[in-house]
């Protein structure tokens, strides 16, 4: 008999209350997609849809205590029965359900993921590796590939670098290598100790000693070590983490491709960007006949482009995790394609606001929503607003509350006389607009009355 289900896995590294209520959400979507694909209809009597097998796989310090059935988080859940919705799903810790011995004996991709996954040292995990490279000979190719590119995608890069050596290694080399890495590393950590430095540790991750600023890559559910310099050198080796969820799909990926896209949909099918392969959504054509940009193509294009001034916004995602991933993604590659001095951050979520400044405490970052205040924004290190023009029609002291503060001030979508001019008389910073030619000639005419 041929069963259709889905196994919903979502991967966690920090307790989360929200849990069942999100388990929902996801589970509603698959369920509202599957519906839309199979076009069922109302009088068919045999309807049927497929199982959903929610999983949390959690990874964490702290002890799971929450409620693995739905109904344990709807108020006086007892009075209603039967008659209110519920589900259960199952949690697997890494850390507390599986020993050392367990997981090497079990010698499958799994196993050696969850090997790794553990809260260990950066000397345990080479002592993982090892075992990986010398016991787990059933892996397939296949295997190999997708254990690498976790641990390209999860582990700061100087020791990936060389954990993946030691997997491509022959047999015989592994020993030495292993051992070779574990001086390396002791000398790295008595040269901390002699600057004064804190020893890193890999918790959670095997996070390992970082260069720097611990630019960990951000597709994955890295946690990164974060010291250094702005510009990234290594002043020595922290020991401060940063957490970073990661779907399952993005284990078997080279890597997490950054795309450029007003919604978070794309297509006449409405496909979720965040959980699509690149492969199924690079040849969808947008409004204006072009395919959807990636973020890399966009930037190379506009380091052409001398004069312009990039204002980049980073999307909400369905879950703080993701929003932190996509968040280290962007300003990294900012950084790497060395354009940072053009470019600005602006966000809808506090969250990827909070966290650009974490990975570059030099970037102007503006807020786009009401829900804090100007002075709240100050506080959290912003250098500006980014609010909508009614705001600002409805709260007219708040231009002159910014820029007391210092916060630059902008305001978004004007493009009707009446408004472009309220905004220009209010006297904000910048203006966004569709009708850029009619802003520019209200300016100067403004600008001819003084």
């Amino acid at each position: 008999t041929e069963v259709i289900f889905y196994i919903l896995l979502e991967f966690q590294s920090t307790v989360d209350y929200r849990m069942p209520l999100r388990l929902l959400f996801y589970m509603c979507e698959i369920l509202r997609d599957n519906a839309v694909n199979s076009n069922h209809r109302k009088n068919d009597k045999h309807l049927k849809i497929p199982a959903i097998v929610p999983i949390v796989l959690y990874n964490g310090k702290e002890v799971w205590d929450v409620p693995t059935e739905f109904r344990k988080i709807i108020y006086n859940e007892s009075l209603f029965g039967s008659s209110i919705l519920n589900f259960s799903y199952d949690v697997v810790d890494v850390n507390n359900d599986f020993t050392k011995e367990e997981l090497i004996d079990n010698k499958n991709v799994t196993a050696a993921i969850f090997l790794l996954d553990q809260k260990i040292d950066a000397l345990e995990f080479l002592q993982r590796i090892k075992a990986i490279a010398l016991f787990f000979d059933s892996l397939s190719d296949v295997e190999i590939k997708a254990i690498k590119n976790w641990i390209k995608n999860t582990i700061s890069s100087q020791l990936a670098e060389s954990a993946i050596k030691i997997l491509e290694s022959d047999r015989k080399d592994v020993e030495q290598m292993v051992s070779s890495n574990a001086f390396i590393l002791e000398e790295m950590k008595e040269e901390a100790k002699l600057k004064g430095k804190e020893e890193g540790r890999i918790e959670g991750r095997a996070e390992g000693i970082a260069e720097g600023r611990a630019e960990g890559r951000a597709e994955g559910r890295a946690e990164g070590i974060a010291e250094g310099k702005a510009e990234g050198k290594a002043e020595g080796i922290a020991e401060s983490k940063k957490e970073i969820a990661r779907n399952l799909l993005d284990i078997l990926d080279d890597d997490t491709i950054l795309v450029v896209n007003h919604d978070a949909t794309v297509g006449p099918d409405k496909i979720l960007i965040e959980a699509a392969n690149y492969a199924d959504i690079k040849d969808i054509k947008l409004s204006n006949g072009e395919t959807l940009p990636t973020l890399k193509d966009y930037m190379k294009a506009f380091k052409k482009c001398r004069h312009t001034l990039l204002i980049l916004e980073i999307k909400q995602h369905t879950t703080d995790e993701k929003m932190i991933a996509a968040t280290h993604a962007v300003v990294d590659m900012v950084k790497k394609m060395k354009i940072k001095d053009r470019v600005e951050y602006i966000s809808f979520m506090p969250v990827i606001c909070d966290e650009v400044l974490k990975c570059d405490p030099k970037a102007k970052v503006a807020y786009l929503s009401n829900k804090l205040t100007p002075a709240q924004c100050k506080e959290r290190g912003y250098t500006g607003v980014d609010f909508h023009y009614s705001q600002f029609q409805l709260r007219p002291h708040w231009v002159k509350e910014c820029h007391d503060l210092g916060l630059e001030v902008n305001c978004w979508t004007v493009n009707g006389d009446e408004a472009l001019r309220q905004m220009i008389e209010l006297g904000v910073d910048i203006i966004t607009t569709d009708v850029p030619e009619r802003a520019a000639q209200l300016i100067k005419e403004y600008e001819g009355k003084k």
